[in-house]
């Protein structure tokens, strides 16, 4: 057999059965039948879809990918870039940021809780010092918690709050009134303040509003955002961290929500509860034989007139 057929069936005998061994050394070419053995390690480049982009230009100084090598890319927040512009970064620049692909999450949530023992509404000097104190606790409650995600709060604004409850410290004359329970006090205009009796022993309770803003990268799906927020706010270190701040906060109390569903109204002691029932009850005991006397004496005139009428 000439030379030339031999090395045309040997290779059409190649491509007809493939080799299912190693070879020593690899092929230029693909191979025919795919591989289905899952490699034991992890790929050392990124996917065709997840890859900087080479045409991305940051806000800042029309920065490239290759500029944000070697920096921390969530940093730039501080340097300018608001949430949406900080999310398009890490998108377009993956390798460069080291942050995988479709991680990065916006968020965000309304959160209600209650604040105990305060000496009214929260004006504008104590509402910073609230998102503040609440911005800097619970980002690093939810960081330290749990190390496997980024946790970030760009934003914490009360939005809004609700009296509940008013009274004395001294636990008498107690007044709750609808108006009072259902009343909602906007924050839009700030600075005003607004206490109750300006007496000093004087308390309240409140139903606040908080909005947070922030982003997460590598969050779990089974952690709730909100959830994580609420864990911290019901720990006594944010009590503690929040009575820290300011006076007004001195004797203040936090709870979420979730103990909110259904709040107690205390309208006095009971000693004072059974004296009230014990007043009613003796009124009451007076007017009916008063009522009675007078009854039949109306009936007894009516008569007498009516046969003086008569005559």
């Amino acid at each position: 057999m000439p030379v030339s057929l031999t090395k045309y069936y040997i290779s059409q005998s190649l491509v007809s059965s493939p080799i299912t061994t190693n070879t020593q050394f690899p092929s230029d070419l693909p191979s025919k039948v795919p591989s289905t053995a899952v490699s034991d390690e992890s790929s050392t480049m990124p996917s065709l879809l997840c890859h900087d982009m080479i045409d991305f230009h940051s806000p800042i100084n029309n920065l490239t990918c290759q500029d944000h090598a070697g920096t921390d890319c969530t940093a730039w927040r501080y340097l300018g870039l608001n949430t949406s512009q900080l999310q398009d970064l890490i998108n377009s620049c993956p390798e460069s940021c080291q942050i995988d692909c479709g991680t990065f999450a916006e968020f965000s949530i309304p959160v209600n809780f209650r604040i105990s023992n305060v000496g009214g509404f929260v004006d504008a000097s104590t509402k910073t010092l609230l998102e503040q104190t609440s911005q800097e606790f619970l980002e690093n409650f939810v960081s330290t918690s749990d190390v496997s995600f980024v946790f970030k709060l760009q934003l914490v604004e009360l939005t809004s709050q609700a009296l509940v409850q008013t009274g004395l410290s001294r636990n008498r004359n107690l007044a709750v009134t609808d108006n009072m329970r259902d009343r909602q006090r906007s924050l839009v205009d700030e600075g005003e303040s607004e206490n109750f009796s300006g007496e000093q022993d004087n308390i309240a309770t409140l139903d606040v509003s908080i909005l947070f803003d922030g982003f997460t990268i590598g969050l779990n799906s089974d952690y709730d955002v909100s959830e994580l927020l609420i864990r911290g706010i019901d720990t006594k270190e944010y009590t503690e961290q929040l009575q820290r701040v300011h006076d007004f906060f001195a004797t203040a109390s936090a709870s979420s929500a979730s103990e909110m569903m259904n709040p107690t109204l205390s309208l006095g002691s009971e000693d004072e509860i059974s004296n009230d029932s014990s007043r009613t009850t003796l009124v009451v005991s007076i007017m009916i034989p008063i009522i009675l006397v007078a009854f039949f004496l109306g009936i007894l005139l009516f008569h007498r007139n009516r046969l003086d009428g008569q005559r």
